[in-house]
């Protein structure tokens, strides 16, 4: 049984590290590459077929918002919670996991980027599991994407 896919998006944070750019703009619609980084979590989880993402907010939450509500809808569910008081990442993961109940769930720091990659089709090894300089690597893609008939 296949369950569905829903992602926690910490988006709250001050982000005093990265300041003065924050001082007028949450960190999670930093733009990166002309695009904000919530924007492009929200993207990337809906081409993964997430079926619903929860974006918590604290600090500038109403551009937050805002950004949202522009956002076009799409066949992702989008919610939000706000933090009155900051309740840092396992606080707010647990306050929450009510949503990730009878799903497969990712917890994601939407400031950072990141990329998802998903092959076509598996991708033949060059060796065997057991033999190969990167065995490790090479089990996890065997594992992960099919039963791929060893070399020796």
């Amino acid at each position: 049984m296949i369950r569905p896919l829903r992602a926690l998006l910490l988006a709250a944070g001050l982000g005093t590290r990265l300041r003065p750019i924050t001082l007028h703009t949450p960190k999670c619609l930093v733009p990166v590459a002309g695009e904000p980084l919530l924007g492009r979590w929200l993207r990337q989880l809906e081409a993964a077929g997430c079926e619903a993402v929860l974006i918590n907010t604290h600090y500038l939450a109403d551009q937050v918002e805002a950004f949202l509500q522009q956002r076009p809808a799409g066949p992702m569910g989008v919610h939000t919670i706000h933090e009155p008081e900051l309740l840092g990442t396992a606080g707010t993961l647990l306050s929450n996991r009510a949503f990730f109940e009878d799903s497969t769930g990712l917890l994601i720091h939407a400031d950072n980027a990141m990329v998802f990659w998903r092959p076509m089709k598996p991708a033949p090894l060059s060796a065997c599991s057991r033999c190969s300089p990167f065995a490790p690597i090479s089990r996890a893609a065997a594992e992960l994407w099919s039963p791929i008939p060893r070399a020796c």
